[in-house]
Formats: structure tokens, sequence, C-alpha cells
């Protein structure tokens, strides 16, 4: 009954220990987090001098035009009121060209991608028609009509942008958020549109400076974008993928083909609506780092609870097959080296590949436990046989970081293997008959002469 007993208060203990653990476990998330933040302050900082994440939107021709009513006071006089409105038409064609180079910009040791090129936009405007709202004409300010083009972050423009409108040249100037549809914008005051022209070609280059991110919206009647850049890490996001994609180590290329019926945008609107909200639509890429080690780091300590675990049941197994007696301070120190692994990835992953520091942090932590389970389980063999041990966990769970898609499907496997494993090793133990004063004997000290 004692034997039970004590076998019993040895479960609860590491139950116990392994729920402690979890408070070293919760610091190294901490810290992850606060890694990540550092790492955004850092981002910030480098787009707020070269120009941030980018959309493009456009262009829109603006048409303005007058709205007289009649207000009637309390007294019953009527006095007349003239309202400025705006109407707004998407180009009937729309073509978007754009060869990007990436570099990388550092602040400190943390990296961002960016991006600086021309893109070239041209297309087709109809003439406008603002029969369907029952504007008259004479109330048409057709020599005020100008073109507007949403860019999300201004400071990315190396020059001014001018535009080719038919025949005419004209420059683009900073945008109003009462006469454009979007937030940041630049416009270009248009010759007076006439009568007699029907359609109006237009073409324009953006020599556009960004980070991390490049979208468009699909603001043609029919849209076509092509992208290319040497970045090898892209992210293709947003409501539509390419229809044509190529990525390899020299870079990517990316096409998009968006017809007016597979979006959810009218050709024309009067003034802004709040059921249109357009960056729904948008559509890009992602330039991405090649790996995210604050990612993979938050991921591997998820696992740190099973791995502790797990080796506090490699040493109760130890005490029960091997007759020897493992001190609850030897499990504590154990599974605290087992926690610094994760500040040596976390750490060293920030200077050098991750791959590397994950190697490095193994070779580290399995070395300084191996090292010290030489003397405590008091055979060389058993110390090595928990390094081989260790070093198999750690390599099943760098495999799992890796295939994100199957790590699901090869966690479930891998906690299917080693609970068969522990349960054919212990088939044979009899848990009823188990007392560690007449079976667990510890060996004899060595002699020292």
């Amino acid at each position: 009954m004692q034997g039970r007993f004590a076998v019993l208060l040895k479960v609860l203990f590491i139950g116990f220990m392994t729920l402690v653990m979890l408070i070293p476990t919760l610091f190294i998330m901490n810290l992850v987090n606060e890694r990540q933040a550092r790492r955004q302050e850092a981002t910030d900082e480098i787009m707020k001098g070269w120009g941030g994440q980018q959309t493009l939107s456009g262009p829109v021709l603006v048409v303005p035009f007058l709205v007289q009513s009649m207000i009637v006071n309390e007294k019953g006089e009527k006095t007349a009121r003239n309202e400025l409105h705006y109407s707004y038409f998407l180009p009937d064609k729309l073509q978007v060209q754009s060869n990007l180079e990436s570099q990388t910009l550092y602040r400190g040791i943390f990296k961002v991608p960016v991006y600086q090129g021309k893109v070239e936009i041209e297309g087709r405007f109809v003439k406008p028609d603002l029969t369907p709202w029952n504007i008259a004409a004479e109330n048409i300010y057709w020599d005020r009509a100008f073109l507007t083009m949403g860019v999300s972050d201004l400071r990315g423009l190396r020059e001014t942008p001018q535009v080719q409108w038919n025949q005419a040249q004209v420059s683009f100037e900073p945008g109003t958020k009462q006469a454009s549809p979007f937030d940041s914008a630049i416009q270009a005051k248009l010759p007076p549109l006439d009568g007699t022209t029907t359609a109006y070609n237009f073409k324009m280059t953006l020599h556009l400076g960004g980070g991390q991110h490049l979208a468009f919206l699909p603001l043609g009647k029919d849209t076509q974008v092509k992208l290319s850049s040497n970045w090898p890490h892209p992210s293709f996001t947003g409501n539509f993928l390419p229809i044509n994609r190529s990525v390899d180590e020299r870079g990517f290329q990316a096409e998009w083909k968006i017809p007016e019926t597979a979006r959810a945008i009218p050709q024309s609107w009067i003034d802004s609506s709040s059921e249109l909200y357009l960056p729904n639509f948008a559509f890009g890429a992602d330039f991405m780092l090649p790996v995210d080690i604050y990612q993979f780091t938050t991921r591997a300590a998820k696992y740190a609870m099973l791995f502790i675990l797990l080796t506090f049941v490699a040493f109760f197994l130890f005490e029960i097959m091997s007759k020897l007696r493992i001190h609850p301070v030897q499990y504590l120190l154990v599974s605290a080296g087992l926690c610094v692994f994760y500040l040596l990835l976390l750490s060293l992953s920030e200077h050098i590949a991750f791959a590397w520091a994950y190697i490095a942090a193994t070779a580290g932590t399995v070395g300084l436990i191996t090292a010290y389970l030489m003397t405590v389980l008091q055979k060389k063999s058993r110390a090595l046989l928990m390094a081989t041990v260790l070093t198999g966990l750690y390599g099943y769970l760098f495999t799992l970081l890796r295939a994100e898609d199957y790590a699901l499907l090869m966690g479930s496997a891998g906690l299917f293997v080693i609970l068969a494993a522990v349960m054919f090793l212990t088939r044979k133990i009899n848990w009823y008959d188990i007392d560690q004063n007449k079976n667990i004997v510890p060996e004899a000290a060595p002699v020292v002469a």
C-alpha cells in the first residue's frame, strides 16, 4: 500500500509541476509578443520615411452638378437654395502594368521589405451620362470636371504624376476628401468636357514607393493588372487571385483579369454612398519575409508543456523500471532547461537564420541536460538514451513547424506513437504491487579511495 501511495504521489507531483511550468511558458509567450511589438515599431518608422502599404484606386472621373431646391421657413417664406453635388464615373477599360524593384531596409536588427518602381495606368472613359438622375444640362459643370486617383500613402509618390487626357497633358494635385470617394487621393483638373467627344483616353505613370503590400481596386468595366517584381516571397491576397503567376528565386510575375460581372461596383453614382465601400474589392500581393521567426517561436512554445510532460514521464519510467530515485528539484532543473530552449531560439533567430538558430538552441539545451543527467541517472548510457529522446522530440517539433498544412495530422500521429510506446514499455508493470522501499534500491555510491 505504501508503494502504491508513493507512486500516486509522484504522479500527482508530475501533474502539479507540469502546471507550474506554465508560468515560465507564459512569460516566454509575452516576450515573443513584446519583440513583435518592437518589430512593428521599427517597421512603422521605416514606412514613415519610405512609404507604407499602398492601395491604388482609380482613376475616377468626377463631374460636379448643381441641385436647386426651395426652402420654406416657419413664416411660409420660400428661399432658393443651390447645392453642389458630384457624379462619379468609372473607366470603361483599365489596364495597369507595374514592375517593382524590391529591397530590404533595416532598423536595428529588424528588417522590412520595401519596393519602388513605375506603375503605368491607361484606359478609356466613355462620355459621362447624367440623364438617369434627371440632371438638367444647364446645371452640369462640364468645365469643372476632374480626375481623382486614390493613393493610400501619398508619401510614396516619388514624382508629381501627370496624366495624358486625349491630347492634353495635365498634372495631378493633392485631392480633397469632400469631392473624392477615397480617403487619400490626388486629382487633376481636366480640360472642359464637350458634348461631341464620345470617349476619353487617358494614360499616366506613377513613380511609387511602398512597403510590404501593394493592392489595386478593379474599377474598370474590364480591368487587367500585370505586376512583376524581383521579390521571391510574394503572397497574393484580396478578393481576386491572379489567373497567371510565376514565382522563383528571381522574383514573381502575376496577372489579373476582372470583368464587370465579377465585381459588385456600379459604373456610376452620385455623391458618396456609405454602402459603396470600395476597399472590400482590393486585390494584390504581400511582400513577405521568407520566415516569420516570431510566428515560428510562438508555435514552438505552444508545445513546451508537452515536452516538459514527456520528459517527466521519461524520468518517471526511469524511476519505476531502473530502480532510481529522482528528486523533485532535479525534475525542476531539467524542465527549466527545456524552457531556456525557447529563449535561446528567440534570441538567436533574430540574428541568424531560423534553422541554424533552432539547431544551436537544440544542441545547447540537449547538451546541458545530458551533462547534468550523467550524474543524476548514474549511468552514461541512460543519459545518452535521454539525449536521444530529446533530440528526436526537437527534430519532430522542427518538422511540425515547417509542415504547416500537415501539422495537425503529424501532431496527432506523433502523440499516438508516443502513447503507444509508453503503453508498450509499461505493459508488464503491476501497478498494484509496486513497493518503492522494496523494489527500488538506489545504486551504491562509488567508493572514493
